[in-house]
């Protein structure tokens, strides 16, 4: 059977779901390309902050004993912030 011998209004409905089938098909490509550009950004964002941290570690810090008093007693400070929670100021 030939689409031509089909009446005209079947012929239409035929004509509008080939229309949006294609169109689910360009949908369903935008949402796969989408993914994997949103997959590869992460991707590289995770290799960008990876090297970043390795860099940080690669630094070298003076070892405690070096560092001066003031260094300390920063430390100290925020020390004792992180154990003994300061009372709010309303």
């Amino acid at each position: 059977m030939d689409k031509n011998d089909l009446p005209a209004s079947k012929r239409v409905k035929v004509q509008q779901i080939a229309i949006l089938v294609q169109i689910s098909h360009v949908v369903i490509n935008v949402f796969f390309i989408t993914e994997y550009l949103l997959i590869r950004i992460a991707a590289d964002r995770w290799t960008c902050a990876q090297s970043l941290s390795q860099a940080v570690l690669n630094e070298s810090v003076p070892p405690v004993s070096r560092w001066s008093s003031s260094g300390i007693a920063v430390l100290r400070i925020a020390d004792r912030c992180l154990h003994y929670p300061q009372p709010r100021i309303v």
